[in-house]
């Protein structure tokens, strides 16, 4: 009991008190500006989400309208990469289809130009052959693409196709009358 009574003590509590009140002070002025920034960075983060949102053309005004704006926008991300990869596939489909039609049309047509030019080289019946399809290929492909914007266009020469190419197209005039499907 003495040495509560002691005037060292009562001094010794009396600092740490005035300590504490001082630190007590300092933590809660440091509280108020934590807060102060947590609002301004909530108020700046509000802003710049209403503004993106804005630019996207989302009209929500509170957070359940904007998570349904958002769910609705990954359903119709989903949606188009189902689409995708339906098309994806439809696409793969028709190559390989228009690939194996190609191919056995070359064979069908080098068959047909070596019965009638009997003395004609494989290896030129061939060349002429290719040569031929894929002009008819590319000038197809060209009439079934939509018109492209001037930025848009790739410059593409035509094939070559000598003398000697000019010679099949009667044979390809057939070919022009297949419809992909």
């Amino acid at each position: 009991m003495f040495y509560f009574q002691n005037p060292a003590f009562k001094a010794r509590v009396e600092s740490d008190i005035a300590g504490e009140k001082r630190r007590r002070t300092e933590l809660q002025k440091r509280e108020r500006q934590l807060k102060a920034q947590i609002e301004n960075l909530i108020a700046d983060s509000l802003g710049l989400l209403r503004c993106r949102l804005g630019e996207l053309g989302i009209q929500a005004r509170n957070s359940p309208e904007f998570i349904e704006k958002a769910k609705g926008i990954v359903c119709s991300h989903h949606d188009l990469q189902r689409k995708k990869a339906g098309v994806e596939a439809e696409i793969r489909t028709l190559e390989a289809e228009t690939d194996k039609f190609r191919r056995a049309k070359e064979a069908e047509l080098q068959e047909k130009m070596a019965r009638e030019r009997p003395g004609m080289p494989h290896g030129q019946i061939k060349d002429i052959v290719r040569r031929e399809l894929d002009h008819i290929m590319s000038s197809g492909a060209a009439a079934a693409m939509p018109p492209q914007s001037p930025s848009s266009q790739h410059q593409s020469s035509p094939p070559a196709a000598g003398g000697a190419g000019t010679s099949v197209a009667p044979l390809l005039n057939k070919l022009s009358d297949v419809t992909f499907t």
